[in-house]
């Protein structure tokens, strides 16, 4: 008996033969909703090659899982700009679906976090709390006579940190929580603009910081500064926010009540969950010591839309924003006597200290910046402040500060900021002599 006619239509073609065995006809069938799929793809936003170049693997690999639509949609979007919301798109799919594999995965015994992510905590953290579930994500940076704070926020070795504290310098270091030192192998995102940077190193198994989002930040709501301004001693401080801030150039930021010490920029400020709302950027405004972070945002753009620089090329792109530090200058601190305080009163000295304290705190933070010019802005502009807010009767002290401003009057750069110092330690060390002899 012969075989039966068969007929099948694909693509808007009839197929009619009644000599076609079956088999045959199955294949032509494949080959038919194979050729239509092809001919669809073409008509897509991507019309790209079935293939994915080195380039473009190296690339965008790692972040969309390696996911093929997901990559050429983002290769494509950086010369056409009005695809970058469907390459966003694609990698939150593609994160999904790699965090989806991932759970169905047993975790590692001997990993507290599964995925390489410290996930937000759904409970209040305290201080403590927070620097203990972060500390292995957070390292110090080097770079030339620069010290910063980073942190990790992709688990292949990515560090986030300031510009200003890499800026210009090739050779750059990162030391991780467990001592070991690691060398900077490329640049994978620059935002100049927001003063940010993204490092690699080889190391890949770093817990990561997750990112938590400016919009649900609240004004007096408690966080957290880890930095590391005595290398691989980490230093924790909390505070509040104090407010929410755009700058002049149009960036967010935030203000807050946590000091933040030389060596901790570009370290994470972390909410009562764990999540990064800024980094720690240290701003001088209007003679003032105002502690600001940049807002986290813009790290996520750098994470999606890579940039990768060789440390050689980084360096030459961003050598007019490095820092040039200071040398060390020479101390002559004044011997006061004990009678300066004679006549002020009790809140006279309280103030004088604390004005004296925040001062230094907030100068050395700009000298470390190289900035000797606004370090002598900031010990006169305190100097001003702290006149106008002492009494009468406290006049040994007053006629301190106004010799001082006088003398300083022809003085510039390093003997300028050289003699302001030197006289708010010699009166801090005459508070110091009067609470011992107080005892």
């Amino acid at each position: 008996m012969g075989t039966q006619p068969a007929s099948v239509h694909s693509s808007g073609w009839l197929w009619h033969n009644p000599v076609v065995p079956t088999r045959h006809l199955r294949s032509l069938l494949t080959l038919t909703l194979l050729a239509a799929w092809s001919c669809g793809s073409q008509r897509s936003v991507i019309n790209a090659d079935n293939h994915i170049s080195p380039e473009v693997s190296e690339k965008y690999g790692e972040i969309c899982h390696n996911v093929w639509q997901c990559m050429r949609t983002c290769d494509e979007a950086e010369r056409d700009t009005s695809l970058q919301n469907e390459c966003d798109a694609q990698i939150k799919r593609a994160d999904q679906e790699s965090v989806g594999a991932a759970s169905a995965q047993p975790k590692p015994a001997k990993d507290e976090f599964g995925g390489g992510w410290i996930p937000a905590s759904k409970q209040n953290l305290t201080p403590s709390q927070i620097a203990a579930r972060s500390r292995r994500a957070i390292v110090a940076v080097h770079a030339g006579s620069s010290m910063g704070t980073g942190f990790a926020i992709w688990r292949k070795g990515w560090i986030a940190t300031n510009l200003h504290v890499v800026a210009g310098e090739e050779k750059i270091y990162v030391t991780l929580a467990d001592q070991t030192k690691h060398r900077v192998l490329d640049v994978r995102g620059l935002d100049i603009e927001h003063d940010l940077v993204v490092l690699r190193i080889e190391k890949a198994d770093l817990l990561a910081l997750t990112l938590g989002d400016r919009n649900q930040v609240e004004v007096g709501e408690r966080v957290v500064v880890i930095g590391n301004p005595l290398g691989l001693e980490a230093t924790v401080s909390d505070g509040l926010v104090s407010a929410s801030r755009t700058m002049d150039d149009g960036s967010q930021v935030f203000q807050i009540s946590a000091p933040i010490s030389p060596g901790s920029s570009g370290g994470p400020i972390i909410n009562e969950h764990g999540q990064v709302i800024a980094v720690a950027t240290f701003l001088l405004r209007g003679g003032q010591n105002l502690n600001f972070g940049m807002s986290s945002e813009y790290l996520a753009p750098m994470l999606k839309r890579r940039q990768v620089l060789s440390p050689a090329k980084f360096a030459a792109k961003t050598s007019e924003y490095r820092v040039e530090r200071t040398s060390e200058i020479e101390r002559h601190v004044p011997d006061l006597p004990v009678s300066t305080f004679e006549g002020c009163a009790g809140a006279d000295v309280d103030i004088t200290r604390q004005t004296l304290e925040e001062t230094r705190a907030t100068a050395e933070a700009v000298l470390e910046a190289g900035k000797l010019d606004a370090a002598a802005h900031v010990y006169l502009g305190a100097t001003v402040d702290l006149r106008g807010k002492l009494s009468s009767g406290c006049t040994g002290v007053l006629a301190v500060l106004d010799q001082l401003k006088m003398r300083t009057a022809g003085l510039a750069g390093a003997d300028k900021v050289g003699a302001f110092r030197d006289t708010f330690e010699g009166l801090l060390l005459v508070i110091e002599k009067r609470r011992k002899a107080s005892k």
